[in-house]
């Protein structure tokens, strides 16, 4: 839909899509979930398993959602 009206995807579902081949990213048959780090900030790196495209993000350790 968005592609066909040129609209804006909220954030919460535009971090759901790969950017390059737009695969739904969803585990484990859209994205590989690695999670890094103990401190206070985690690292989690999203690898979409069609193109193969290495999406990350940094939060913090309360607040964190794999998906």
């Amino acid at each position: 839909i968005k592609r066909k009206f040129n609209l804006r995807l909220p954030e919460n579902l535009r971090k759901l899509y790969c950017k390059s081949c737009f695969n739904l990213l969803i585990p484990p048959h859209g994205v590989k979930i690695r999670v890094h780090g103990k401190g206070a900030k985690i690292k989690i790196v999203k690898i979409c398993t069609n193109c193969g495209r290495v999406i990350r993000e940094e939060k913090e350790k309360k607040l964190v959602t794999l998906i």
